[in-house]
């Protein structure tokens, strides 16, 4: 069927539209198509040869169509594009096509054409989407981070509070550095317990997939993943728990000889003998640069009397958000929450303190707390007690993953509506879980061995902390997390932490609320 626009370009004498062919065309459309040269014809070409989008933006085939409208249809016309219409011919000659995209889209509505998008005129300039962003203190800790690790034998600092993404930002400059570097060589990020060691493990991957510049090897050494012969692994990333690589010293000989970073990340483990231990064994055959990350508030490090070996490693070289108030900043821009902190006391009925054996609570310590009666009963009566005070969403980590299950049956038998999710299940099934546990509107989340973010359950309000840790990294990434992406400044994220009678996290749990910079 004929189109509007072929039709109305017909009208024009058979001279005019040969005009618009060209010389060349008419002179191969006469030894191919003779019988073609008639206005229907030729208008046809003309339209298949510019496109119905093409001829309307041509001025000549536009001053050819306005000429052959009948007055009535000149009036129409103008009618459409709202300009005056007593006199079509004169008002269609002014009237702007080429820049004024309203005016182009009621002349093509008029002519029946309508518009390829996938044929679009591209713009000369297009933005350029990073997928992996850096907010902008990010931006200028990385490139100061990114200047200092240039030299292999630097070593850095990077302090700041909870919710400044401190993970991205160090993994988005050690991988930038790691893209230039020669086969064989590797990155090391050591953490504490299995949850941190995975969180990073993550993040490294997602971030190499974006920057990386070949394919390389991520080593997971933590939890119940086997160690690899460490002599071997090279050409890598290796994320590890560091006491897993306690007393291995040839192989971290070895290893050392292939690293180009060294992550701590928790910079306060480097005043634990053992883990000083590895980075020197590390050290004696191999240059490279070593990155502490730290989000425990100045009087906290200096409370856990750690301040003096951060000096020692780091001094000169501590990178920070260069604000008066970092934290202040970061809520500022919606990033995190504010928080506020109770600390609530609970009997115990172990006969002996808990004395640490590593570096942070062992499995068997978190075994005899979850098992305590004493502590269980006070604990679920806070729960409660908690769960009547507000309508919104509540978390509880857990000792354990039985602990979890356990509160989970017991506020039910309780009358609360309640679920546990733990890091022994797979993430598909953590994340189906964590869908219908908001889909339900669940009251309580019982929760182990991996974190919460603010983003997937928006509206919690309460977040309390049976889960006791010496790990600075691992209470900062408790609550930050479930802090940041809930959108709700005037609502405060609170904060019940179990005052189990522990020195090291009874500090940590005192400076959550509040955040100063070191000055080394």
């Amino acid at each position: 069927m004929e189109s509007k626009l072929v039709a109305h370009l017909a009208r024009c004498d058979a001279t005019a539209l040969t005009a618009l062919l060209g010389e060349a065309t008419m002179a191969l459309l006469t030894r191919v198509g003779n019988d073609a040269i008639v206005p229907t014809g030729l208008a046809e070409l003309v339209v298949y040869v510019l496109g119905e989008d093409g001829a309307l933006r041509d001025t000549v085939v536009r001053r050819l169509l306005f000429e052959k409208l009948t007055q009535d249809e000149g009036k129409h016309l103008c009618e459409l594009l709202l300009v005056a219409s007593y006199a079509p011919a004169t008002t269609l000659a002014s009237v702007d096509f080429d820049n004024d995209q309203t005016n182009s889209d009621l002349l093509r509505r008029f002519f029946n054409v309508t518009v390829d998008l996938d044929a679009s005129v591209v713009s000369a300039t297009q933005n350029a989407t990073a997928s992996h962003q850096l907010r902008a203190h990010q931006v200028n800790a990385y490139r100061k981070l990114r200047r200092l690790i240039n030299d292999p034998t630097a070593t850095a600092l990077v302090h700041m509070p909870f919710g400044a993404g401190k993970l991205r930002t160090v993994a988005t400059a050690i991988l930038d550095l790691y893209r230039g570097e020669a086969d064989g060589r590797v990155v090391v990020w050591l953490a504490s317990g299995e949850a941190l060691c995975e969180e990073i493990f993550d993040e490294l991957s997602g971030v190499w997939q974006q920057l990386g510049s070949r394919n390389v090897t991520a080593f997971r050494l933590y939890g119940d993943h086997p160690t690899p012969d460490l002599d071997i692994i090279g050409n890598g990333i290796v994320v590890a728990d560091v006491e897993r690589l306690f007393n291995k010293e040839a192989g971290l000989v070895s290893l050392g000889r292939r690293t180009r970073v060294l992550v701590v990340g928790d910079a306060e483990l480097l005043i634990h003998s053992p883990v000083v231990a590895v980075i020197d064994v590390m050290s004696q055959e191999g240059d490279f640069s070593i990155i502490g990350v730290s989000a425990s508030p100045a009087s906290v490090i200096q409370s856990r009397q750690a301040l003096a070996a951060l000096i020692a490693k780091f001094s000169g070289s501590c990178i920070s958000i260069e604000v008066e108030d970092p934290a202040a900043l970061l809520r500022d821009a919606g990033d995190v929450d504010h928080i506020t902190v109770e600390i609530k006391d609970v009997p115990l009925a172990l006969a002996d303190p808990i004395l640490l054996s590593g570096i942070d609570l062992s499995h068997e310590d978190m075994g005899q707390l979850s098992r305590d009666v004493d502590r269980n009963h006070a604990l679920l009566e806070i729960v409660l007690a908690e769960a009547k005070a507000t309508t919104a969403p509540i978390v509880l980590y857990s000792p354990t993953a039985e602990h979890a299950r356990l509160f989970a049956g017991l506020l039910r038998l309780r009358g609360m509506r309640s679920a546990a999710i733990t890091a022994d299940m797979s993430r598909q099934q953590r994340t189906l879980a964590l869908q219908r546990y908001v889909s339900r509107s669940d009251k309580i989340l019982c929760v182990h061995g991996f974190f919460l973010s603010g983003v997937e359950i928006p509206t919690v309000s309460t977040a309390i902390l049976a889960c006791p840790t010496t790990s600075g990294a691992l209470i900062y990434e408790m609550v930050g997390r479930l802090a940041s992406g809930r959108g709700q400044p005037k609502n405060p994220l609170r904060v019940v932490v179990v005052g189990d009678p522990i020195p090291d996290y009874l500090v940590l749990a005192r400076g959550l609320e509040n955040w100063d910079a070191l000055n080394i």
